[in-house]
């Protein structure tokens, strides 16, 4: 294969893009982005992935799926598609196989269907702060089981923080404190001495954000339910959804800040507020400590010094002046990461796919067509398990553990025992045909009964009278 696609995963988003040999990467696009929402709407036939999935979500429609990494948690949980039913968490292998046909279909001009692609084609997936460990495995072994070989796990901060040390930004001698923003939660990510995984881990949960970002967002809430009374939404949910939104004004601050926002479930309302409201409840904020707290104690207990240690503010929620200046007030190395520097980032990410040559279907060594060993993120190796090949009819697939190897190749001359000659034909039909042919001699021609008649005809004299 020469080519890769590379999936991006996040608990409520994937982004998708692609690169071909010899040519720079771009995004894969259906529509008019290559971002879609992680949401599903499957009915009889019908299964769409993306934004109307997430529109018949928030109408309560009982056949839409949302939260998706917290409803495969139950086991109980299934689907029903083409009159069979699946478990749960296959809603996201196939919505990203459809990419994947698409990709087939309208990039590389191919008719072929995704099935004659699966066991050799070259996906590379990349998971955000938000993913844990065992929602990764997850995600690969759904490839994995379903006869994708050529998958691999890339990590995005690598390329991230090796980005930032070739553009002089951060000094690859230093410690590195990662805090991404994500949904209103903080994760925080400590790179020791390599950047391949972080040494240490915390989060903290709405803290993900300039808290200016978040107070706006609850300002700009409150506004839109005094306008629409009859509004009956969940507080924590809607205040995330608005903070990507409200970041944007806090760049170039007015002193009236109005527009249409949209809340989580794409519907869109009017706002208008005065960004006094906002400096006025700065004044009894106190937030701040627990991200200090955070910090101080993942440094202490992983023998970090705050001199030789960055600070990395990663996402527009949370990379401000705001957030910015407080921090440098108590650290001497505080960064904002460009958002220029994503695209260095995946250029980095797909020249190390092609220089290790993963568009090619890799094997164990010395072992010719096995699939490769998937590595846990424990560092431990584990074998992947056999591939389930999906068929077009939608039948069910095996999802309860590992399914058993292929017969050896002896068995392919089997087929000739099932060879006979073709039976002869019924025994009645021959007994009826004999019967047929086995006929009684014919009657004596009437000639033969003419030549005793004159014999009849000729009477004896008679006897002499006395």
């Amino acid at each position: 294969m020469n080519f890769c696609v590379l999936i991006k995963i996040k608990k409520n988003l994937v982004s998708f893009w692609y690169q071909i040999k010899g040519s720079n990467y771009a995004p894969l696009k259906i529509k008019e982005s290559n971002e879609v929402p992680l949401y599903f709407y499957v009915n009889g036939n019908d299964f769409i992935f993306g934004n109307l999935a997430r529109n018949r979500f928030y109408c309560n429609d009982p056949f839409a799926y949302g939260n998706y990494f917290n409803i495969i948690t139950d086991p109980s949980k299934h689907f029903t598609i083409y009159g069979n039913q699946k478990p749960i968490k296959q809603l996201l292998y196939i919505g990203i196989e459809q990419y994947l046909d698409f990709f087939i279909k309208n990039v590389l001009y191919k008719s072929e269907s995704i099935e004659s692609y699966r066991q050799n084609f070259p996906i590379r997936f990349l998971f955000d702060s938000d993913i844990e460990d065992k929602e990764r495995f997850l995600v690969e072994s759904l490839f994995s089981e379903a006869g994708y070989d050529n998958i691999k796990t890339e990590s995005y901060y690598s390329a991230l923080l090796n980005s930032l040390v070739s553009e002089g930004i951060i000094n690859e001698n230093f410690a590195v404190l990662l805090l991404t923003g994500i949904d209103n939660v903080l994760y925080l990510e400590l790179f020791k001495k390599q950047f391949l995984s972080p040494d240490a881990f915390s989060k903290i949960v709405g803290q993900g954000s300039d808290p200016r970002v978040r107070v706006l967002s609850e300002i700009i809430l409150e506004d839109i339910l005094a306008r629409n009374s009859y509004l009956q939404v969940s507080r924590d949910k809607e205040v995330a959804a608005i903070v990507p939104f409200s970041a944007s004004f806090l760049q170039d601050p007015l002193p009236i800040i109005t527009g249409d926002v949209a809340l989580s479930d794409g519907t869109s309302y009017y706002f208008k507020i005065k960004l006094r409201e906002l400096n006025d409840r700065m004044l009894f904020y106190s937030g701040d400590n627990k991200i200090f707290n955070s910090i101080e104690d993942l440094f202490s207990k992983n023998g970090v010094n705050n001199t030789s240690a960055v600070l990395l503010l990663n996402g527009s929620e949370i990379n401000t002046t705001y957030f910015l200046e407080k921090l440098l007030k108590k650290y001497p190395n505080v960064e904002g990461v460009p958002q220029a520097i994503e695209s260095d980032a995946l250029k980095t990410i797909f020249k190390k796919i092609e220089d290790e040559n993963y568009f090619s279907k890799r094997a164990y060594p010395g072992v010719p067509g096995l699939p490769p060993i998937v590595t846990s993120t424990e560092g431990t190796q584990v074998p992947p398990r056999p591939p389930v090949i999906i068929p077009k009819n939608g039948d069910k697939i095996s999802s309860d553990g590992p399914v058993a190897p292929n017969l050896p190749p002896m068995k392919k001359s089997e087929p000739k025992k099932i060879i006979a000659p073709p039976p002869p034909p019924p025994a009645p039909i021959k007994k009826v045909e004999q019967k047929k042919i086995v006929l009684p001699p014919p009657p004596p021609p009437p000639t033969t009964v003419k030549k005793v008649e004159p014999k009849k005809t000729i009477p004896p004299p008679p006897p002499p009278k006395k």
